[in-house]
C-alpha cells in the first residue's frame, strides 16, 4: 500500500472553537505530507494569527503553510477555483451544501462538519442527578455555541415535571460574566449572533412555547454580548425552536411516553450529528 498526499488541503474553520478545530486539521494534513491553506473565521482573526505563529514556529519551508484573510462568503469559491486537492469545512448546513455542490464539479473531496439539533433522551429509570449534570453541561458549554451540544431534552412523562423544575433550578443559579471572572457562561461571539439568539427566543414564545427561565440579557452586562441560559417547555416537535439550530444557550424540553415516541421525536428534525440516552 502506497499512501500519497492529496497535495494542497484547504481548511475553512469556524469561530466557536477557533484554535482547536483547525489546529488538528492543519497538523494532520501537514504530517501526511500536504501543503495547507488556512482561512480563519472573520470573527476570530486574532486567534487565527496566534495559530499561524504556532505553525510557522516549526520552520516549515516557505509556502507549505499559508494563512489567508478574506470574507467567508468568498473563500469557498476561491479555494475550489484555485484547485485545492481536498477541502475541510466546519460551519452551517447551507454553506456546506453549497461547497459540496461546487466541489462536485471538479470531484474535489470534501470533509464537512455541519449543524446539529442534538437530542438527549432521559428515561424514568435513569440516574437523574447525572442526567441533569450532563444536560446542563451539554447545553451550555461555550454558551451553547457547540454543534454537538444538547439542544433538545426528551424526558419520560412520569418524571417530566420534576425534571424541568430541577433543571431550571440549576440553570437559574448559573453565573454569566466575562471569562476572567470564572463564570459558568461567558459572552456570545458577536452582537449579531446575540440578536439571532434573542430572535429565536421571541419566535418560540410567539409559537406558544413557555419560557421557564432565562431569555434575556443579564442586568449590568449590556455592553458585552451576554445572554442568560434559557429553557423552554410546552414545546412541540414542529416548532422552529425544536427544529432549527439556535447555536446559543437555549434548551427545549419535550415529554414522551414510549421509547418509540422518543425515537420518533429525536429523528423528527433535519439534523443528524450527536445524541445521548440516559437509562
Amino acid at each position: 500500500i502506497i499512501r500519497v498526499p492529496f497535495g494542497v488541503v484547504g481548511i475553512i474553520s469556524p469561530w466557536n472553537y477557533p484554535f482547536t478545530i483547525p489546529f488538528s486539521e492543519i497538523i494532520m494534513a501537514l504530517l501526511a505530507g500536504n501543503c495547507v491553506i488556512f482561512k480563519a473565521a472573520s470573527e476570530t482573526q486574532v486567534v487565527g494569527h496566534a495559530l499561524k505563529e504556532c505553525i510557522e514556529a516549526a520552520g516549515l519551508p516557505e509556502g507549505v503553510f499559508t494563512y489567508i484573510n478574506m470574507p467567508g462568503s468568498m473563500v469557498g469559491d476561491a479555494f475550489l477555483e484555485a484547485g485545492v486537492d481536498k477541502l475541510f469545512f466546519t460551519g452551517s448546513v447551507p454553506v456546506g451544501k453549497y461547497l459540496m455542490k461546487k466541489a462536485s464539479e471538479t470531484l474535489t473531496p470534501v470533509s464537512l462538519e455541519l449543524g446539529g439539533k442534538n437530542p438527549q433522551v432521559v428515561c424514568a429509570d435513569a440516574d437523574l442527578d447525572q442526567a441533569l449534570k450532563e444536560t446542563v453541561r451539554g447545553a451550555f458549554t461555550n454558551a451553547g455555541q457547540v454543534c454537538t451540544g444538547v439542544s433538545r431534552v426528551l424526558v419520560e412523562r412520569s418524571i417530566y415535571a420534576g425534571y424541568v423544575e430541577a433543571l431550571c433550578s440549576r440553570v437559574g443559579a448559573m453565573t454569566v460574566a466575562p471569562g476572567l471572572e470564572n463564570a459558568d457562561l461567558g459572552p456570545l461571539v458577536s452582537r449579531t449572533h446575540r440578536q439571532t439568539v434573542a430572535d429565536y427566543v421571541r419566535i418560540a414564545q410567539q409559537e406558544g412555547a413557555r419560557l421557564v427561565c432565562g431569555g434575556r440579557v443579564p442586568e449590568g452586562l449590556e455592553r458585552g454580548w451576554f445572554y442568560r441560559p434559557t429553557v423552554f417547555d410546552e414545546v412541540s416537535a414542529s416548532m422552529r425552536i425544536a427544529r432549527e439550530e439556535v447555536f446559543g444557550p437555549v434548551l427545549v424540553v419535550l415529554p414522551f411516553d414510549t421509547d418509540a415516541e422518543a425515537l420518533a421525536i429525536a429523528n423528527s428534525g433535519d439534523f443528524g450529528l450527536a445524541a445521548g440516552i440516559f437509562t
